[in-house]
């Protein structure tokens, strides 16, 4: 059996949790820049009635509010 102060255990033990949460982060990171950084192509309309805020695609003009279905 291999003999090991405290000190040097816990010292194995920090850099081996780090290590671990180092990859982890690495693999994520490279998983999300490999997807890249699509935002919704959508834009947010504030309701002109009801001024509740709402989500429509870029390149509609017209739109109706979902809450109190008028048109803006």
């Amino acid at each position: 059996m291999i003999k090991v102060s405290w000190g040097t255990f816990f010292l194995i033990y920090l850099f081996g949790y780090l290590f671990i949460l180092f990859t982890l982060w690495l693999f994520s990171h490279l998983r999300q820049k490999k997807r890249g950084h699509s935002l919704p192509q959508n834009r947010v309309k504030v309701c002109e009635f009801c001024l509740s805020p709402y989500q429509i695609p870029k390149h509609e003009t017209l739109s109706r509010c979902p809450v109190c279905k008028s048109m803006n």
